[in-house]
């Protein structure tokens, strides 16, 4: 996830941390390997770490082959590659994939609250609004600010890359540089589950008002 968005440095670190114990997790490093290689320039490399792996074992990892199409190619194998899609579920407690995969997003952290509130509201909010809808630690207005910035600053982190939130003349917005799928809600007469476990404001409200509707 680090190399796919951008981070190389943050990618060559995990790589040399990550344990191998299967043929899976070998192909997985290898790819890693390849594509840190070839966007550095160095296409005999990538060729090398490619050549190691189970051509098998890829035509079957074709998600992988997805995110990684050119070092695919370097073995002969063409995968189409997929949009870069965001898709959170908001039926039940807050999740989020991206190409699929799921992010390590606590549900009950403020982040995981900042994020639902983004996604319902177009990918935009001011500071203010969220100052006031989430359920932010802290009794004085200063101590909410400090932390709805560590928010933000961790739900960059669980995103993976610096600009996937951007605050800007009071206003806190999510990237347009990956497709925001539209959400997943609760099922009519279930607003119940609607970000379960959290209890913002603005959460407490949403599902007081569909209660309401329905």
């Amino acid at each position: 996830m680090r190399l796919l968005n951008g981070d190389v440095l943050g990618a060559e670190e995990a790589l040399a941390q990550a344990p191998i114990y299967n043929d899976v997790d070998r192909l997985r490093w290898h790819v890693v390997r390849a594509e840190l290689d070839r966007r550095a320039g160095d296409v005999a490399g990538a060729q090398q770490a490619m050549d190691q792996v189970n051509g098998e074992l890829m035509r079957h990892m074709r998600t992988l082959g997805r995110l990684f199409p050119e070092v695919y190619a370097l073995r002969g194998v063409a995968i189409e590659t997929p949009p870069w899609t965001v898709r959170c579920s908001l039926a039940g407690p807050v999740r989020i994939w991206m190409y699929d995969i799921e992010l390590q997003l606590r549900s009950t952290r403020p982040a995981a609250g900042l994020l639902a509130l983004l996604v319902t509201h177009g990918g935009r909010v001011s500071r203010e609004r969220a100052l006031d809808a989430l359920d932010l630690p802290g009794r004085t207005p200063d101590a909410r600010r400090k932390a709805l910035s560590a928010a933000v600053a961790e739900l960059r982190e669980v995103l993976g890359w610096p600009e996937s939130v951007a605050v800007q003349g009071g206003v806190l917005a999510l990237s347009e540089e990956p497709v925001w799928l539209e959400p997943d809600y609760p099922a009519p007469g279930r607003e119940d589950l609607f970000c379960e476990g959290r209890y913002d404001p603005w959460v407490l409200e949403w599902r007081s008002e569909r209660l309401v509707l329905n």
